[in-house]
């Protein structure tokens, strides 16, 4: 039998060089200090990263012992904005694969007295480099205190930043922002001499493009800002670390129809797999429920010049073609049997886009060349709206829910999940959240948050009792 040998590597690198209010002995601590032996027996690593957001975190626990260096404990060396490097692997048969390169937020010290036992802990959390897009804000109030914003108010953010005054598709507008705003904030600080190169690999969906008067008055962080012009559902936008890079991922988002199993977004490419045996599955909770069932389907443009005229255009298009909005029965139509509407009513569904194929009907100067641009958004939204159905027309049968398995660094957000039997993929789940927990010497998991799941159809089409095929044993045998 093939035994597991989980390794960790956690490094702190110094940031913050403090002077006042602590010993300078403190302040002029090593640039790297290996928090690896601090783990102990009671230590442990939780990483978190999701498809919700571009922050990720990182909580580590360490036995609070003396620095060498310092002759004082962990907790008065370790500041808020020091780095973490976070490596491990379940079974490592090369160089540690890194895991996560953070920023620490909060330290936490505890002491207990159990008996005559007296021990002290050190409780180190913080967020992956995505917290940069979160530290970085757009705040008209400070700008006007300060003078910058007068006259121009909300121009003034983008303008300073030298981010060109036109429309641009949005991976383009992204690249503009990361290497104006981003790289410049990392390169004026102590975050230079570590963070790899960022970079933005962007294959967003369709032609869509983005407009500085939808943008222009925005207010808040960078992060906001881009998650609301990465459109979503219909993209993706995260963050992913290599040795080398740290990729700001915005692409299509890659679902696969039910039944067929190809892509249902033009553009979507493979996010890649992973294989997990039901041997090292230790729980696998999933559900399905009419509350995600929906037959009615809309897409808003909200904050775009262009919505005067696209709503009067959407309007109209409900009597003119309501199969295009209706999938479920109803008026006459051929009822889709995920969705019947005299099954489970009618159930809207909203979504809007920040994207279109143009954003500022003023450009066109005669009547008829705005009409032209009413039509052109219309059939944007309408493809939006086309392909929001294809995403959700199934979604009673789709299962969601969680797992936890055996610790596995390469299950990442974003990737498919793959649970075999005897080698049979008897379901494939898309996973939208990772967290590991490593405690040294003890345990390695990793809980995933799964959605989009096909083990129902897969069962139906199964020629052996699915019931006794889900009978075998588990990860504990």
């Amino acid at each position: 039998m093939r035994t597991r040998q989980p390794q960790v590597s956690v490094k702190l690198i110094k940031a913050v060089r403090r002077v006042r209010g602590v010993s300078a002995r403190h302040s002029g601590a090593g640039a790297t200090i290996d928090l690896t032996p601090y783990l102990g027996e009671h230590g442990s690593i939780t990483v978190q990263r999701s498809l919700d957001g571009l922050v990720g975190g990182f909580s580590v626990v360490l036995v609070d012992r003396m620095v060498r260096e310092t002759g004082d404990t962990l907790h008065s060396v370790i500041e808020p904005r020091d780095m973490v490097e976070i490596r491990f692997s379940a079974d490592p048969t090369r160089q540690l694969p890194l895991v996560m390169r953070g920023i620490v937020d909060g330290i936490d010290r505890e002491r207990r007295v159990a008996g005559d036992r007296v021990s002290q802990s050190v409780t180190v959390s913080g967020y992956d480099l995505g917290a940069i897009f979160g530290l970085l804000r757009i705040d008209y109030r400070w700008l006007i205190a300060t003078g910058s914003a007068a006259p121009l108010a909300g121009r003034v953010p983008f303008t300073e930043f030298q981010i060109p005054g036109r429309e641009m598709a949005p991976g383009e507008w992204m690249s503009e922002i990361v290497d104006k705003v981003v790289r410049p904030y990392f390169e004026s600080t102590e975050l230079s001499r570590w963070l790899r190169n960022v970079r933005v690999l962007a294959s967003p969906l369709g032609s869509g493009v983005v407009s500085p008067l939808s943008y222009q008055s925005f207010e808040g962080t960078f992060e906001a800002l881009l998650m609301k012009y990465a459109d979503r559902p219909w993209n993706e936008l995260f963050l992913r670390e290599t040795e080398t890079t740290t990729d700001l991922i915005f692409r299509v988002a890659p679902y696969r129809d039910l039944y067929s199993g190809q892509y249902i977004l033009p553009g979507a490419v493979d996010p890649g797999t992973v294989s997990v045996s039901t041997a090292n599955i230790e729980s696998l909770k999933v559900s399905r429920g009419a509350h995600r069932v929906a037959n009615w389907y809309w897409v808003d443009a909200p904050g775009v010049t262009a919505q005067t005229f696209a709503d009067k255009a959407m309007v109209s298009t409900l009597n003119a073609a309501p199969d295009s909005l209706w999938i479920g029965g109803g008026n006459g139509l051929t009822p889709y049997d995920n969705a019947r509407m005299d099954l489970y009513g009618i159930n809207p569904m909203n979504a809007a886009t920040n994207q279109s194929q143009t954003l500022n009907p003023t450009h066109y100067g005669s009547n008829s060349a705005l009409e032209t641009a009413a039509g052109d958004v219309l059939a944007f939204l309408e493809e939006r709206r086309r392909q929001l159905i294809a995403m959700n027309r199934d979604n009673v049968a789709l299962e969601q829910g969680s797992a936890i398995v055996l610790g596995d660094e390469t299950l990442m957000p974003g990737k498919y999940l793959d649970v075999t039997d005897n080698g049979v993929v008897t379901d494939s789940f898309y996973i939208r959240s990772v967290m590991h927990n490593l405690v040294p010497n003890t345990s390695f998991k990793t809980t995933v948050l799964i959605d989009r799941g096909d083990g129902l159809i897969r069962r139906g089409a199964q020629t052996a009792s699915p019931y006794l095929l889900d009978a075998r044993n588990g990860v504990y045998g």
